[in-house]
């Protein structure tokens, strides 16, 4: 049993699937409106490359030297009209990446290579979905501005950057906070940053996060953190004991059953190694990470990684067949289970408990 994401949680007591940006709204709601409060005045400005480029659409641009030139260009300039500094941050794809599994799922694009003279293709949010077309726009401008391309940082005019580069983050939203970290030690104080990813907030607070003790040290209480999320009534301390008996004694649905201890532990693993070691060291420019075979993840033959969602055994593979008897009587003949000359079990009426066993 994977280990299943759960959702906002609904005001009627119920976990309904969703994106984190849902979270957005429900705390839009906390903070008082002012409409009438004016933009702040800030130093620095720092924008999700991506993001802006899936803001701008190509318009009356034919190729991308007119699209560099007359929609992304101007957009620049027009915040330094407000800033005395623009941060331009990409992500970097790695061919071995750990989000190489979520980005096949958003579908694939159209694949091409740009070149200045390269035709705007007409389906541009497709485009956008290639990891290769992401890479492959980059910015040209005069005026004082910072951009990452790749590993460096390409600068409008001379200066030290050892604390931006060479860069080993893969996501944007990290390396933006390198960014403002680097803002800060160069003695500005107002910082504005552009993006549309939650994540960007996330490891903010992750930052001050120690080193992990061994993860099977915590999960009494993350087993028991876990089963309340379920079922707020239960006593039971096991992930594996509230799984039985939710399927067996209260008919709960598959999608309403907690993980199995061993799908909670690889959960847990790779929830640390994203919080404590990519995270945490967002303010470094080339982190030291362990290897991710060790933090819930497994090595693909063909290379690159896949998530390793439990080290059980599929239920296909392990169980010939999933019978349940109603035998009142004790199991005889006439039990299904002895028939298929398997053991009763928990999901029979006489709870695995019979004679046969």
């Amino acid at each position: 049993m994977s280990m299943k994401t759960r959702g906002v949680h609904h005001h009627c007591g119920h976990y309904s699937d969703g994106t984190k940006s849902d979270l957005v709204g429900c705390l839009e709601g906390l903070v008082p409106s002012q409409e009438d409060t004016p933009n702040p005045a800030v130093q620095v400005g720092i924008l999700d490359g991506a993001a802006i480029v899936n803001m701008l659409l190509p318009g009356a641009a034919k190729t991308f030297s007119d699209y560099a030139k007359h929609v992304f260009s101007l957009y620049i300039k027009s915040q330094l009209q407000h800033v005395n500094r623009v941060d331009v941050v990409w992500d970097e794809y790695f061919p071995e990446s750990l989000k190489a599994e979520a980005r096949t799922k958003r579908g694939k694009g159209v694949c091409g290579r740009v070149e200045p003279s390269t035709a705007i293709p007409g389906n541009w949010q497709q485009f956008l979905r290639m990891d290769e077309n992401n890479t492959a726009i980059d910015t040209d401008s005069e005026k004082q501005i910072l951009s990452t391309h790749h590993a460096e940082v390409i600068c409008s005019h001379p200066r030290e950057v050892s604390g931006l580069a060479p860069c080993t983050h893969e996501e944007a939203d990290t390396r933006i906070l390198l960014h403002v970290h680097d803002a800060v030690k160069e003695g500005y104080k107002k910082v504005s940053v552009c993006t549309v990813d939650t994540d960007d907030v996330t490891p903010a607070f992750c930052a001050l996060a120690a080193t992990p003790d061994p993860v099977d040290n915590s999960m009494k209480s993350l087993e028991r953190f876990v089963v309340l999320l379920y079922d707020r009534t239960s006593n039971q301390d096991s992930c594996n004991q509230e799984h039985k008996q939710l399927f067996t004694q209260k008919g709960r649905g598959i999608d309403g059953l907690p993980p199995t201890q061993a799908a909670l532990i690889q959960h847990t693993k790779r929830a640390a190694y994203q919080a404590v070691y990519c995270w945490a060291q967002m303010m470094v420019a080339a982190p030291e990470l362990p290897s991710p075979g060790d933090w819930g993840w497994s090595r693909k033959d063909t290379g690159g990684w896949d998530v390793c969602w439990t080290t059980l055994s599929e239920a296909t593979k392990a169980c010939r067949e999933l019978l349940r008897c109603g035998c009142r009587k004790g199991c005889r003949g006439q039990c299904k289970c002895v028939k298929a000359a398997l053991q009763c079990t928990a999901l029979c009426h006489c709870g695995g408990l019979c004679a046969q066993n």
